[in-house]
């Protein structure tokens, strides 16, 4: 089969590196809808952040031969965080501790019920 060259451009990204750009882009956007479906309420923006990367890369005389490149993607959600909860302090055999009740969740969340 004859060695067929595709322009680098944004309408062929899906044939790059036979289809696999396509595949990660599509599972970056899918953990990103996924993290909006489980927190509809975190009104924090999610984001893709599709980067490209080109070296060029000079023959014996210093002239562009080729274009060597990469292309990452970065997906950003909120961090995901619990209540504040509080937890006392003391001394123990010299050292700092602190504790907490495993029954205070339950108790809060029977209380809000």
């Amino acid at each position: 089969m004859p060695n067929h060259h595709i322009p680098f451009q944004l309408g062929s990204l899906p044939q790059l590196e036979d289809g696999r750009v396509e595949v990660a882009f599509n599972a970056a956007i899918q953990q990103v809808l996924d993290d909006l479906y489980d927190r509809p309420n975190v009104k924090k923006a999610r984001k893709v952040t599709m980067e490209f990367t080109l070296e060029p890369q000079a023959d014996d005389a210093g002239m562009l031969e080729n274009v060597e490149a990469k292309v990452a993607f970065k997906t950003t959600t909120p961090a995901r965080e619990t209540r504040t909860f509080s937890m006392p302090v003391r001394r123990k055999r010299g050292k700092t501790v602190c504790s907490f009740s495993a029954g205070e969740v339950e108790e809060e969340a029977e209380a809000e019920e």
